[in-house]
């Protein structure tokens, strides 16, 4: 999976402000997931609504919202956040290998 099938999966829900795919620190392999900030909250809320569960090239997505220190660490968020009052924060991707 690359940067550029993420960001034509997710173009149609709004405008991207970035997409950010952590790799393993020893190989540079891509870690099966991807954080995607949208310009817009509900622009993220749209893609988390229509792309959780949905199959991208054989895999199955799996999206929550991402906490912004995640982004920043680029680490995995498994839940759900409940809105701030900054409204929804980056959704997050997860792709299964199997």
């Amino acid at each position: 999976m690359t940067e550029q099938t993420v960001q034509m999966a997710f173009l149609p829900f709004g405008e991207i402000a970035q997409i950010v795919m952590p790799t393993e620190s020893g190989t540079q392999k891509h870690r099966g997931f991807a954080f995607v900030e949208f310009e817009l909250p509900e622009d993220a809320e749209h893609a988390l609504f229509n792309m959780n569960n949905a199959e991208l090239y054989g895999r199955v997505l799996k999206l929550s919202y991402a906490k912004p220190q995640a982004l920043a660490r680029n680490k995995a968020v498994w839940e759900v956040l409940e809105e701030n009052e900054s409204g929804p924060t980056p959704a997050d991707s997860e792709t299964n290998d199997s």
